[in-house]
């Protein structure tokens, strides 16, 4: 029965599909099997529902204490996975899928449940990297070095972070260093197609000043013809603590990229992309005692994008467009803890985006001021937490967006059930309202995008080798924004209502010392209200799996991690996805030096040398291996 259902009936591609989710339930099957007949051996505890976030809440609190869907993918890690960059690391994630636009380095879009890339807010430190020209940001551009960890909120998250209608990254980078003596490390990596790449961290203290230092620099000649890339990266952060309760906080980064962007032979021309990002922050924090904290942050942005578009066999540019994204900002926040363990986080934001482009007649801006607050009430086994923020945007007016969310702890509180409430919202960029140039109109009309969003979900750490998530989604968006052909140029509209709704479930546990096994799913569907059909294109996936092998060994670590998404796309895009692309990474435990420690790396991309791309356009690079060395001190 089993094989009939695999083999007979639909297309290659339908029969690919269930086999693939047959294998996904036979690994689950596996994880549970081998924990019921694992020998006693195992000593480790997975502490998966212990992880503390800061992100969801804006405030400090336990993984197992939030309403929302939020997944943490710690420095640990990082240093583990196959993965290049933000993006790659994301992308092993259940319910999250990146739109890769041709391999490492170049620039990288994600998407969470099925939302636009541009409703995910990415943001470094709080720091938000959401453009007015695209509304995305670019993930590629984010050394994974500097990282302490990831914490991304599945699902809109506008009562405490305003414009995001799919989900939340915050990249929250490394603590600066508490000792006197500095400490370190230096890596070099090299690879196939000439790459090469070195980065360095560094941190320490010099009196009561604490810093944190990182550099890399990434060069390669690219998988395709005409396909170099060349990435400069830096990034500090000092900490002050002016006396027990008072401390001063800076932070700035820098980030650059000269992409040569293939030859796009069927259309006639090639493409250069480069860009120079610099942010920073300085902030004030006081906390006049333990359940008292009152912090004021500075935060900026300057983004800078340029185009260049050849002729095939010319030097000379035939068209250059340049766009410069700036955004200020102000954070101002205070969190009051209770007796009875309740706490209270309230704030102000203020922000202003500017955005200047060769393609503008003059300047373009809007400012956007917001306050925000949260209550966390716990009471016996439950967590009741209310939000709300109230925006109001130059351009888009003025946006209410309240939420309400419980958490119940079942039995010894290994098990939990969550559910969430809220009203979200997406603002629009700047260009689709101002914009006009080759291929595309302005709309002088359009305003922000709302939903109600209701989300479920179980969590348990069924015994300590074995842990299990289950989250239902439902999303009904109101003056949804897709592109309509106006003439020979496309517009974006206010005119859909879609229905996002899905699921993505999440299984892992440990076999005995070494194995650990990892699986998961996403499902997402997404309707067109207005006309009952299924809403294709703008890369946002129907179904994803993923599947994951870890070896923790005495003297190694070995990852393996695959990922397959069906992006549902439309006939014109000729997608040829629908396939696993797996990837794996073996690495040595740290051995002593006479003055550090040092271990090395091997790590094979799409081990089965898979043809994959979401657009024909944007295929992604082929089977390859990269090698390098760590050194620590």
């Amino acid at each position: 029965m089993v094989y009939l259902w695999l083999l007979k009936g639909g297309d290659g591609m339908q029969r690919m599909a269930r086999i693939t989710l047959f294998v996904i339930i036979l690994l689950g099957v596996t994880i549970i099997q081998s924990y019921l007949f694992a020998k006693e051996e195992v000593e480790e505890e997975m502490t998966v529902m212990e992880t503390v976030v800061v992100t969801a809440r804006r405030t400090s609190e336990k993984l197992s204490d939030t309403a929302e869907n939020v997944t943490v993918i710690t420095s640990e890690e990082l240093g583990m996975l196959p993965a290049h960059d933000v993006g790659e690391i994301l992308n092993f994630s259940p319910g999250i899928s990146i739109q890769g636009n041709g391999g490492f380095g170049r620039p990288v879009t994600t998407t969470i449940q099925g939302s636009q890339a541009r409703h995910v807010r990415v943001m470094v430190d709080g720091i938000t990297f959401n453009t007015q020209s695209e509304g995305t940001a670019n993930l590629s551009q984010f050394s994974l070095e500097n990282i302490d960890r990831i914490e991304v909120i599945k699902g809109a998250s506008s009562s405490m972070w305003g414009s995001s209608l799919g989900g939340v990254i915050n990249i929250i980078t490394k603590p600066v260093g508490e000792e006197k003596v500095p400490e370190g490390s230096w890596t070099q990596t090299i690879g196939e197609w000439g790459t090469i790449k070195d980065n360095f961290d560094l941190r320490g203290m010099v009196g009561d000043l604490g810093y944190f230092l990182s550099g890399s620099y990434m060069d390669t000649d690219g998988f395709r013809p005409r396909s170099d890339i060349l990435e400069k990266k830096g990034y500090n952060k000092f900490a002050l603590p002016l006396n027990d309760n008072v401390k001063l906080t800076s932070s700035f980064g820098y980030n650059s990229g000269d992409v040569a962007d293939f030859e796009y032979t069927s259309l006639g021309f090639a493409n250069d992309i480069e860009y120079w990002t610099r942010y920073g922050s300085f902030g004030v924090e006081v906390s006049p005692d333990e359940d008292k904290n009152i912090s004021i942050t500075a935060k900026t942005s300057d983004q800078d994008t340029i185009s260049e578009f050849f002729l095939l066999g010319s030097t000379d540019p035939f068209l250059l467009s340049r766009f410069t994204d700036k955004f200020y900002g102000i954070d101002l926040k205070s969190e009051l803890s209770f007796t009875n363990e309740s706490r209270l986080v309230s704030g102000i934001d203020l922000g202003r985006y500017e955005l200047e482009s060769t393609s503008l007649t003059s300047d373009k801006d809007t400012d956007n001021k917001a306050i925000y607050t949260s209550y966390n009430y716990p009471f016996g086994r439950m967590d009741l937490i209310l939000g709300g923020r109230y925006d109001d945007y130059d351009e888009f007016g003025s946006l209410f967006s309240p939420s309400i969310g419980t958490v119940y702890h079942l039995g010894s509180g290994n098990t939990l059930l969550r559910a969430n409430i809220s009203r979200a919202f997406n603002a629009p960029p700047l260009i689709f309202k101002y914009i006009d140039q080759a291929g595309r109109l302005s709309n002088p009309d359009i305003k922000a995008e709302r939903a109600w969003v209701y989300e479920v979900g179980a969590e348990s750490q069924i015994t300590s080798k074995l842990w299990s998530k289950l989250t239902l989604y439902r999303s009904d968006v109101s003056d949804a924004i897709e592109p309509v052909v106006v003439g020979s140029a496309v517009m974006q509209q206010n005119f859909a209502r879609h229905l996002r709704q899905g699921g993505e479930f999440e299984l892992e546990g440990r076999i005995n010392k070494i194995v650990s096994l990892f699986s998961g799913a996403g499902y997402n569907d997404i309707e067109d209200k207005i006309t009952g059909e299924t809403v294709q294109g703008g890369a946002r996936p129907r179904l994803t799996y993923d599947a994951g092998l870890k070896l923790d060994y005495k003297w190694f670590d070995f990852n393996m991690m695959g990922h397959y998404v069906w992006w549902n796309e439309t006939e014109s895009s000729n997608a040829n996805d629908e396939k696993f692309i797996w990837d794996a990474k073996l690495a040595s435990k740290f051995r002593k030096l006479p003055y550090g420690e040092y271990s090395w790396f091997i790590a094979l991309y799409n081990i089965l040398d898979s043809s994959y791309w979401w657009n024909e356009f944007f295929p992604q690079p082929e089977r390859h291996v990269e090698a390098g060395i760590t050194y620590k001190f």
